[in-house]
């Protein structure tokens, strides 16, 4: 076999592992979350849903089923791949260790007890289930960040942030200035890997999510100046946005500072990549809704980057990209049909919703 019949054998393989448009259509119509587990028990997600009925039932257990699958199909790529790709990959896993602790430190923040926050992990990352759940069982939210600083998660440098940053959260009160250290310090370790890398398809990838973070970033900051909120006129509005995207700090702070929002989109728009992210930003000209702007963008992230099984080299590191995107997109898709039927909303309201790309 051909290196590139292997790579499309590869491709068919992950395509393989993946629910279908026919899927969702026929989720859409059972109105049960148990006429759910049994649909998806015929699926790829037949032995986790078998696992979870043991311990769990109704949505707790479609919950546990999804986050269990997830987790497992997203660290097999680590050890699908070798040597270089893997290391690569690795950074692809680190947006779930980054993501993995803002869930812990915001139920530290919220008094949350231990079993509360676990349900809410994906163990995709780097950091092992087993340090997820001891971080999450710490008796406060100084213990469990003096944790990450004793076992360098997820990185020496990183938890030394958010431990320095602690008094000032002590102080204000203010939870953002915690998970802001956490993803200055993320982004930065990032940025400084893909510098020295090639610009592959997981770089372009990596940095589009930067850009999207910041575009929202800087339109939060801008409706926030224009109400007048509280600590709105910040000293330094550049701390707020993360280094490594392709939009420009003098940019974002061009839409930060324009009072119309139609200046700001039209500023963010000259830089942007995805034609799905022009299209929102129009749309947001007209109503300023940041909610939707959000998701409008990460549709269109999504099918941007789901789209590499077709577009991408079927021997690159596209294909592991593309798939842990599809993935966690599933995820989502299965989550809001869940909570459609237990809170009796139409199908075709959930359907629209959907990301099916």
């Amino acid at each position: 076999m051909s290196g590139w019949d292997y790579g499309n054998t590869r491709v068919r393989a992950m395509r393989s592992r993946m629910l279908t448009p026919e899927d969702y259509s026929a989720l859409l119509l059972i109105d049960s979350i148990d006429g759910l587990l049994g649909a998806l028990g015929e699926t790829v997600y037949g032995p986790d849903v078998q696992r979870a009925m043991l311990r769990f039932s109704h949505l707790r257990c479609l919950d546990e089923a999804v986050r269990k699958h997830l987790g497992h199909r997203l660290r097999l790529l680590s050890t699908i791949y070798k040597e270089e790709e893997k290391r690569r990959l690795e950074l692809l896993l680190h947006r779930w260790d980054l993501q993995n602790l803002r869930t812990i430190l915001r139920g530290r923040l919220r008094l949350e007890g231990s079993e509360q926050i676990v349900a809410l992990l994906i163990p995709a990352g780097t950091i092992d289930e087993a340090a997820l759940f001891e971080l999450a069982s710490q008796s406060s939210l100084r213990a469990t960040i003096e944790l990450m600083m004793a076992w360098q998660i997820p990185s020496s440098e990183a938890a030394g942030r958010v431990l320095d940053a602690l008094p000032e959260y002590e102080s204000s009160g203010d939870p953002s200035v915690l998970e802001r250290a956490l993803q200055q310090a993320y982004a930065r370790y990032v940025h400084s890997i893909l510098k020295a890398a090639p610009e592959d398809d997981l770089a372009r990838v990596l940095r589009l999510e930067v850009d999207q973070t910041n575009i929202l970033t800087a339109l939060r900051l801008r409706r926030s100046r224009l109400d007048e909120e509280p600590d709105w006129d910040l000293l330094d509005s550049m701390a707020h946005f993360l280094p490594g995207g392709r939009i420009d700090n003098d940019t974002l702070e061009s839409a930060r500072t324009a009072d119309d929002a139609a200046t700001a989109a039209e500023v963010l728009s000259s830089r942007v990549a995805p034609l799905g992210w022009q299209e929102a930003l129009a749309r947001w000209a007209g109503d300023e809704d940041l909610m939707q702007l959000t998701t409008s963008m990460t549709a269109a992230t999504t099918t941007t980057v789901v789209n590499l099984f077709a577009s991408g080299d079927p021997l690159d590191i596209g294909i592991p990209v593309a798939f842990a995107w599809a993935k966690e997109n599933e995820a989502r898709n299965l989550r809001l049909i869940a909570r459609g039927v237990v809170h009796h909303i139409p199908a075709d309201t959930t359907d629209k919703e959907l990301i099916v790309a």
